[in-house]
């Protein structure tokens, strides 16, 4: 299977991943959240401090954070990062499950999520935080038995102000 533990020289590569695809999620007309705002927001994030965050987590030992990716012959086309935590009651928290837009469909993000869901153990939990109006990531984790949080939603601020609106989803494994 072409899923590898990510390496310190994939963080160009995953950072490319996420700005493409949350590119193409996450402009918005109800929340007035524009392709400028979204672009603006990760140009700026990935020539300063998100690409050197990627490779200080790549390149740290922390056994409480994983990072995956999905290649094409050598070329990372997808990304998962996932870490755990006990202080808090989800064991678990995905961070990031993001396929290139012209690979999505074909199976990828269940084949990450599925190979992340197998390294857990049968008590354990998973939380993940989506867009609200992101209704084909909302149908993926539903189609993978995870459940809406009843009243948990939070906010992510953009570079330029606006806010994008999340709900948070659950897994008992």
């Amino acid at each position: 299977m072409p899923i590898y533990p990510a390496q310190l020289s994939d963080a160009q590569d995953i950072a490319y991943i996420l700005e493409q695809t949350r590119l193409a999620t996450y402009p918005n007309a109800k929340y007035d959240i524009s392709p400028n705002d979204v672009k603006q927001h990760f140009e700026h994030k990935r020539k300063t401090w998100w690409v050197k965050r990627l490779e200080k987590r790549l390149s740290s030992q922390d056994p409480s954070r994983f990072h995956l990716v999905y290649k094409i012959g050598k070329k990372p086309i997808a990304y998962a990062g996932w870490y755990w935590h006990k202080s808090q009651k989800w064991s678990h928290t995905l961070g990031a499950l993001y396929v290139l837009p012209q690979y999505q469909n074909q199976w990828i993000g269940s084949k990450l999520l599925n190979y992340i869901l197998d390294k857990l153990q049968p008590w354990e939990k998973i939380m993940v935080e989506i867009a609200t109006y992101n209704i084909p990531a909302i149908h993926f984790y539903q189609k993978h038995w995870f459940k809406k949080i009843p009243a948990k939603t939070g906010n992510y601020k953009l570079h330029s102000g606006k806010i994008l609106p999340t709900i948070f989803m659950k897994k008992i494994i």
